[in-house]
């Protein structure tokens, strides 16, 4: 049987469970380190709900989405847009995981004109971002904090302009996870003891499991129903260029190069990032090597789709998880695996128990097998 979604709006402000939602042509998706996206659609003259309170369950910028799983959450975030079409009586919801909240917020309405200089580490300059994001008359969401801090936790010194209204909190935070060393972060959906969605703010040095923990072990042809492999030489780069601030030849300059795909004959190929406000030789360098790491030549990249009924069942992992995955076809007939990071997922949920319920794993490819 396909599994039972059901779909709640709760007050963004207060948590206050505003009601249920009869909604179809679901898409869900969600990542590490940035914010997933949601697509729904509805009808108003539904017999199922009043067209007013459909209305008022979906208001954008002021109602959060939930999706559970067989009474689980397995998506939570804000709706940010609303489309009505007259011929067809229909609603189209759009919205994003809580992290786009930080997109929308500017340090100005917390810290004013000052300047805040931050010497610490990259977990707990994150958590600190959300608490004062949240701290300022109506800009509470209710996103709790961590509070939890590794010893490992790598500093890092950050200088928050009050008075730069071209950068938002989530410029900052994504200034922090650029780094190779960079920390995980996300905002997890959990219960409370009444069955009610709790937003928590999570920020580690590096969020996940891997396969020992997990044992999540995948063949194609199997739990597998669709595997893509992946070659570009368009987007890679054997030399990454970083570049941050200054003027003419004393700009701040930063490079990571792929010795080996040269030494076996590869020609150069190049390509540049730039990172304003770093002004630091090892930082810059740091930003380079995480390019090199991140988009390498030749650039593989996998994508596997598993049965969300099968196994592995979805929700009986998460973000972080590493994950081993067999493959026998035509493409690789003595076989090929690969053990990557699901970074995130994309899930298509089956209308009112019908259809396929089908699970699309994204893949952290920088990490290669480190998991196992």
């Amino acid at each position: 049987m396909a599994a039972q979604y059901t779909y709640l709006a709760t007050d963004l402000v207060t948590n206050k469970i505003v009601g249920e939602l009869p909604v179809n042509n679901v898409s869900l998706d969600a990542q590490l380190n940035s914010a997933g996206n949601m697509t729904a659609g509805g009808h108003l003259d539904d017999p199922r709900i009043d067209n007013d309170d459909f209305i008022a369950r979906t208001e954008p910028g002021r109602t959060a989405f939930w999706a559970y799983r067989e009474n689980q959450i397995v998506w939570g975030g804000i709706i940010w847009s609303r489309e009505w079409q007259s011929n067809g009586k229909s609603l189209t919801i759009t919205g994003q995981t809580f992290e786009s909240y930080a997109a929308r917020r500017y340090p100005r309405s917390w810290l004013g004109t000052a300047v805040l200089n931050l010497d610490q580490g990259q977990c707990s300059i994150i958590d600190g971002l959300w608490a004062g994001m949240q701290s300022v008359t109506n800009g509470n969401i209710g996103v709790l904090g961590y509070g939890i801090y590794s010893p490992s936790d790598v500093v890092r010194q950050l200088t928050v302009n009050g008075w730069d209204l071209s950068q938002s909190f989530d410029d900052y935070i994504q200034s922090i996870l650029t780094f190779s060393d960079g920390c995980d972060y996300t905002i997890t959906w959990q219960t409370d003891t009444h069955g009610l969605p709790i937003k928590q703010l999570v920020v580690q040095p590096r969020i996940g499991n891997p396969v020992g923990v997990t044992d999540l072990v995948v063949d194609y042809p199997g739990a597998v129903s669709d595997y893509v492999y992946n070659e570009n030489a368009s987007n890679g780069a054997n030399q990454w260029w970083a570049v941050g601030d200054g003027t003419d030849a004393a700009t701040t300059v930063g490079v990571a190069t792929d010795s080996g795909t040269l030494g076996s004959g590869w020609p150069l190929l190049e390509s540049v990032n730039n990172y304003s406000g770093v002004t630091d030789s090892t930082t810059i360098n740091s930003h380079a090597s995480s390019d090199l790491q991140s988009l390498p030549m030749p650039l593989v990249t996998h994508n596997a789709d598993i049965a969300g009924q099968g196994f592995p069942q979805f929700g009986s992992y998460g973000m972080g998880d590493y994950v081993v995955v067999n493959v026998i076809d035509p493409r690789f007939p003595e076989g090929n695996q690969f053990a990557v990071r699901a970074i995130g997922w994309t899930i298509q949920p089956p209308d009112e128990g019908q259809g396929t319920e089908t699970v699309t794993l994204v893949f952290d490819e920088a990490t290669g097998g480190g998991g196992s």
